[in-house]
C-alpha cells in the first residue's frame, strides 16, 4: 500500500522583529509546519533580511531591549521594572527599536515594498505601536493591524495571523 503525502507543499515566510523568545515559541505553536518564521531581535539584521525572500507577513514589536527589564525585589517578593514603563522605548544592541525598524524598512526599500502584505503590530507599547502603524500607513501599506500580544488577546491574534496567511484550512 502506498501512502500519499497529504501535506501542502507551499511554504510561507513571516518576517518578525521581536526580542522575546516566548512570543516566537507561541507563534511557532499556533501556525502550521509549512510556515518559516524569520525572527530577528536586532533591527539591522531584520532590515538586511527583507530583500532575501518573498514575504507573506511581517510582524513588528516595538520594545527590543536585549537585557532584563525586571529584577526580583526581595522585600516585595515580586519582580519589578528597572525602568520607566511609561515613556521608554527599549532598544536593541544598536540603539534601535521597532519604530526604527519600520522607518528603516520603508526608507531603505521604498521602491520594492510589497504594500499589500499583511502587517501585524503586536507590541503592547501603545505609543510605539501607533508610531509603527503611522509610518507604515504613510508609506502606503494597505493591511496594517494593531493586535497587542497579551494573555487576553492571544486567540484573537492567532486567528488574525492564520486568516491573513490563509492557513485555517491548512493546519
Amino acid at each position: 500500500m502506498t501512502t500519499l503525502n497529504t501535506k501542502p507543499k507551499f511554504i510561507k515566510n513571516i518576517l518578525v522583529i521581536e526580542n522575546d523568545e516566548c512570543r516566537i515559541d507561541w507563534l511557532s505553536s499556533v501556525i502550521p509546519y509549512n510556515v518559516n518564521i524569520h525572527h530577528f531581535s536586532v533591527v539591522n539584521e531584520f532590515i538586511s533580511e527583507y530583500p532575501n525572500h518573498s514575504w507573506d507577513m511581517i510582524i513588528f514589536d516595538c520594545d527590543l531591549d536585549p537585557g532584563n527589564d525586571f529584577e526580583f525585589d526581595d522585600d516585595l517578593g515580586i519582580f519589578v521594572s528597572t525602568g520607566s514603563v511609561l515613556d521608554r522605548l527599549d532598544r536593541d544592541i544598536n540603539g534601535h527599536n521597532g519604530v526604527d525598524a519600520a522607518r528603516l524598512l520603508c526608507d531603505t526599500y521604498k521602491d520594492i515594498l510589497e504594500l499589500d502584505l499583511p502587517v501585524v503590530i503586536w507590541s503592547a507599547n501603545p505609543k510605539g505601536a501607533w508610531d509603527i502603524k503611522t509610518i507604515l500607513d504613510k508609506s502606503g501599506f494597505k493591511n496594517v493591524q494593531r493586535a497587542p500580544y497579551n494573555s487576553y488577546s492571544l486567540k484573537t491574534l492567532e486567528n488574525a495571523i492564520n486568516k491573513e496567511l490563509n492557513l485555517n484550512d491548512n493546519r
